[in-house]
């Protein structure tokens, strides 16, 4: 055993104190044994602590992170409708995270109406990421209006962010952060982002490579609804993948000039850092069907649907437009809860019980109610809350909020938010089952936005900053039913009627009979205090303008004589040989006692009552909410009431809102209530079975690609009647997802190498120094990177950086520090190219620790702490040179950094030996940044029609570049002393890239990534066509450089899936 290795030393103390005691104990088998098991345990406790902390505790391992890609393709598939563009999610997903060394961290921006599945294909994708899903510690959701939703705090939000990402990367490189809602986000807030997701091998010595950031945005919703609709109206069907494929590009369009969007005004989309745009088309109604299923098999897994119930609710949800309803314009989210029960306080008692007794709620208990003045609202809330809490309206987890006495003073409104958030967030981190009453909130005219501050925690998310929201109940009381809240985040609506004479005097009556029961009422009392109260009309004298004011529970029964109802039920119950089972069916207006005679008569048929195992509750716009999962309802209800009915035959069943439910939906139970019974099949599950087999390969070559897709993709099977593509059994819409599969290379360490030179064979260049020190740049060294530059940087003479960087390196007794400006459009190859400096300047590449890297946005973000940074500037060239002379510190983002920021490097790059004995001249520094890019492009262009040669136009820039940025610019550069006093040694123009060079970037990334497969010249011209060229006439350059290269081409690759996908379907079909 090795004792005296790096754990030994330190075992070799705790070993010998063992030792002792085993000869200073007494000489027995018993007491030797166990010293000896205690050592044993001991050493090995020590040395494999870390992994045995992985079985108790969260860690960044592959048994607590692990992409299952299969499974999330298969989520997708069953979980999300009506999306065939989802697949992209997929694709981009698992081809980042099979990538051991991304170029940079994956960006993804999912747009598209509310409700349409963006929230919960994250959330999905954290089920399929991290073994807890999204309560990992790795996995972080941020929401607008809760964690940024003051424009003013725009400095404060932007380091909590930059702390967060930092912080949590540092943990696991395999972090996920969503953004919710950044359409609501104060903007240039995502600047603070550029750095984490540019292309830099690491920041402060943190690789951010592996993270993945997704931006979720109803932006476009607009434009995708109107595409969406013209494609409906022309007959085109979601499954044409040719027409599916055309929304990238609108999408994308759109976002780039959508100014009113923060993603709009961002560095991440002015650098073209998003990887992709994902739109989430409007969902039809076969689609909110599905969802309703969905839920209802979640929910409530002893219930089916109903079609005739699915159509009642169907009916209740807002669709688009509203002449031909296409589309849900609230997608599934109101799906997931009822919107309308259509019942008064019965309802919301079953609602609360509901909400209550479900471990797994999908989202908090929302309840809007709403009437005239005295009909019960608040009075409801006490009485609800007296039956939660053991103190009722006095719990510490009951709050009432009233508007007029919380939140009076519109100028605070921000404040007033912010202290709602932290009210809110408070109370459900003690209590997940909080209970907030929100009052008279219509009568400010801040309530709307006050309100906002609430949507997160009322929306479908499993936590937001660690707190699950989804136990609580929220409830909104106002006087009129108009828009006060997101209507697809409200669980059900519920009015108060206004209460006629008899109801006011039956609340009389059971008031004084609550009150007072020994007293006994004369009819005058009633009548003297009728004749007190108000009725309006003022001639009819219908309904009373103040209510009941004390008591409204049972003003529900009221007038209903019940003849024959007890009997029947009597009867039935005695009968042990029933002819049949008994069906009772109740009609009448809302609110006049039916479901709360039902209440009464469980409570006499159950020791329980409604509470009893044997009772069961069916609200239509519960649990039968969509008419397109009819057969689902069927056979759901058929396994619930046999499955009930099997334990216990005197089982009741209760239908509310029978008239909502979808049509022949109780054409099911016959079979029933006649003592037969029919075996249906699960349709759904098997119209997705070969979709659900398919599998990864590896990409083959061009002649075998056709038979490797066979293998892969199995045909679904189309039964098309009255011109619909899915059959009626059960599968209403089976979207072609769109899969892309990934190139897995026999060679594992098959890698991307940007010098001709491997890193082994160049440590010669350093071999007369220390280890870890930057090697000499050497000739050997200087061609590796000459070659570099000539094989991987596309259209950029660079005509002199290497002979500048190579006089620099090997002189021993430079002028000054050596300082290079880079300036270009965005994706012609700046970080690029000094990343491949960096490789070949030290042995450790990016991860050296005298290389240096500094973001404007991340590290000088604030333009009044200009003071600070220069402080902090020099504190860190400073103690960095003085450790090595060789040092290289690289800027990005200049043009970002506040004004005279740069100032504080002139003393480092100025012509002194040295500056308190620290000798600064052999450093280098370099600017990145995007100035001059305009005067570049306006250059290039005019030269480019008069035909000169690139090298020709980059000798010129390289004079006119200087004069632009000492005249023109209005840059951090050209206000600095560094300019003032000739201190750049060199400005390098980047020029923007032509048609050729992107398809020199597109082979570079097919030889990188798909090395087997033989590519064909129109896949590069279909790839190039998905990408912007400018100007509109000419199309001669690359508006975004090769930095979309990668997401184009595997946007491409999943069209041309799909495309032959549908080919063979068709021909199937024929």
């Amino acid at each position: 055993m090795k004792l005296f290795t790096a754990r030994g030393k330190v075992l070799l103390p705790l070993f010998l104190l063992v030792l002792h005691q085993i000869f200073s104990a007494e000489a027995n088998p018993l007491s030797l044994a166990s010293a000896a098991f205690s050592a044993i345990a001991l050493s090995v406790s020590f040395v494999y602590k870390d992994q045995l902390s992985c079985y108790f505790a969260e860690c960044c391992g592959k048994q607590w992170v692990d992409f299952n890609h299969t499974g999330f393709k298969e989520a997708l598939a069953a979980k999300v409708y009506g999306q065939p563009l989802i697949g992209r999610l997929s694709e981009a997903v698992q081809e980042h995270w099979n990538n051991r060394h991304p170029a940079k961290a994956l960006v993804l921006s999912l747009h598209g109406p509310t409700g349409t599945g963006k929230n919960y294909a994250v959330r999905i994708l954290a089920d399929h990421l991290f073994k807890r899903g999204g309560r990992s510690r790795y996995f972080h959701l941020f929401s607008a209006t809760v964690h940024f939703p003051h424009s003013r705090l725009l400095d404060t939000y932007a380091d909590q962010i930059h702390e967060w990402v930092r912080g949590n990367v540092s943990l696991c490189g395999k972090s996920v952060f969503v953004f919710d809602e950044i359409d609501k986000m104060p903007h240039s807030l995502l600047d603070v982002l550029k750095p984490f997701v540019d292309y830099h091998e690491h920041i402060n010595g943190i690789d951010y490579r592996r993270a993945i950031f997704i931006f979720l945005s109803n932006s476009g919703s607009e434009l995708i609804m109107r595409r969406m609709v013209e494609l409906k109206r022309s007959g085109h069907d979601r499954s044409d993948t040719s027409n599916m494929a055309k929304f990238d590009h609108l999408l994308s369009e759109h976002v780039y000039s959508d100014n009113s969007s923060a993603l709009r005004s961002s560095a991440l989309l002015q650098h073209h850092l998003v990887s992709r745009f994902i739109p989430f088309l409007p969902l039809e109604r076969d689609h909110v069907i599905g969802c309703i299923k969905d839920y209802l098999k979640a929910s409530q897994p002893a219930h089916t649907g109903e079609k005739d119930l699915i159509d009642r609710v169907l009916n209740e949800l807002p669709f688009v437009p509203n002449d031909e309803r296409f589309f849900s314009s609230a997608g599934f989210k109101v799906a997931l809860d009822t919107k309308v029960y259509g019942q008064p306080l019965v309802g919301l008692a079953n609602a609360v019980w509901h909400h209550w007794n479900d471990k797994q709620s999908a989202k908090a208990l929302v309840l809007s109610l709403h009437g005239p003045t005295g009909t019960g609202k608040n009075y409801v809330a006490r009485i609800l809350a007296n039956h939660l809490y053991t103190r009722g309206t006095k719990s510490n987890f009951y709050r009432l909020f009233h508007a007029a006495v919380h939140f009076p003073h519109k100028s605070r409104l921000e404040t007033y938010m912010s202290e709602l958030q932290e009210w809110v967030r408070g109370n459900v981190s003690r209590c997940l089952k909080s209970m907030f009453v929100f009052d008279e909130f219509d009568k400010i005219p801040h309530g709307l936005a006050l309100l906002d501050a609430l949507k997160p925690f009322l929306d479908h998310n499993d936590h937001i900053g660690g707190v699950d929201y989804r136990r609580a109940i929220f409830i909104f009381l106002r006087q009129q039913p108009g828009a006060l809240l997101y209507h697809s985040l409200v669980s059900q609506f519920i009015p108060l009627l206004p209460l006629e004479k008899d109801h006011v005097a039956g609340c009389i009556d059971d008031y004084l009979l609550d009150n007072q029961p020994d007293y006994l009422i004369p009819t005058c009392f009633i009548d003297r205090v009728l004749a007190d109260i108000d009725f309006q009309p003022k001639v009819e004298r219908y309904f009373a303008s103040s209510g009941c004011k004390r008591v409204i529970e049972k003003t529900q029964v009221y007038g209903q004589p019940l003849t024959g109802l007890a009997e029947a039920i009597q009867q039935h119950w005695n009968d042990s040989q029933a002819a049949k089972a008994l069906v009772i069916s109740m009609h009448g207006p809302t609110g006049t006692g039916k479901n709360y005679v039902c209440q009464i008569m469980a409570n006499h048929l159950y020791k329980e009552g409604t509470r009893s195992q044997f009772y069961h509750l069916y609200p239509a716009t519960l649990h039968f909410h969509q008419s397109s999962q009819l057969l689902n309802y069927m056979n759901r209800l058929h396994s619930w009431i046999r499955g009930n009915v099997t334990r216990c035959p005197r089982s009741v069943f209760v239908f509310d809102e029978v008239d909502k439910m979808p049509f022949r939906l109780l054409d099911s139970l016959q079979p029933l209530l006649d003592y037969h019974e029919t075996d249906q099949r699960e349709h759904v599950t098997g119209c997705i079975e070969d979709y659900m087999r398919a599998s990864q390969p590896k990409y083959l070559a061009a002649q075998r690609r056709q038979l490797f897709i066979d293998r892969v993709l199995k045909q679904l099977r189309f039964k098309p009647e009255n011109e619909r593509f899915f059959s009626e059994s059960g599968c209403k819409m089976v979207i072609s997802k769109a899969q892309f599969v990934q190139s897995m290379t026999t060679n594992d360490s098959c890698s991307f190498k940007l010098d001709s030179v491997s890193v082994n064979s160049l440590s010669s260049c350093s071999s007369d120094l220390l280890p870890h020190y930057p090697r000499p740049f050497s000739w050997g060294c200087a061609e590796g990177f000459n070659n570099a530059l000539k094989e991987r940087v596309y259209g950029q003479p660079l005509i002199g950086l290497s002979n500048a960087v190579q006089q620099h390196w090997s002189n021993n007794q430079p002028a000054k520090a050596l300082l290079l400006s880079m300036h270009g459009p965005p994706g012609t190859g700046k970080n690029y190219v000094s990343g491949i400096l960096i490789r070949h300047l030290f042995i450790k590449d990016s991860k050296s620790k005298f290389y240096h890297l500094f973001s404007g946005t991340v590290h000088f973000p604030h333009k009044n702490q200009v003071q600070t940074y220069k402080d902090q500037i020099q504190a860190w060239v400073r103690g960095n040179v003085s450790i090595c002379p060789k040092s290289v510190f690289v800027f990005d983002e200049v043009d970002k950094m506040p004004a005279t920021l740069l100032d504080a490097l002139k003393p480092f790059v100025d012509s002194y030996q040295h500056i308190d004995r620290v000798d600064y001249r052999r450093a280098i520094f370099i600017f990145l940044s995007n100035s001059g890019s305009d005067m570049i492009s306006r250059y290039m262009l005019a030269q480019k029609k008069l035909g000169k040669d690139r090298s020709e136009v980059y000798s010129k820039l390289d004079d006119k570049l200087p004069l632009y940025l000492y005249d023109e610019s209005n840059g951090p550069l050209r206000k600095s002393d560094l300019l003032k006093h000739h201190l750049v040694s060199r400005f390098i123009p980047f020029l923007p890239l032509e048609r050729l060079h992107v398809t020199e970037c597109i082979k570079d990334y097919l030889k990188l990534h798909y090395p087997d497969w033989l590519y064909g010249s129109d896949f590069i011209e279909r790839v190039l066509n998905k990408l912007v060229f400018v100007p509109e006439r000419e199309k001669f350059f690359s508006s975004t450089g090769c930095k979309r290269v990668a997401d184009k081409v595997q946007l491409q690759m999943s069209i041309d899936e799909m495309s032959d996908k549908d080919k063979r379907r068709r021909r199937n079909e024929l």
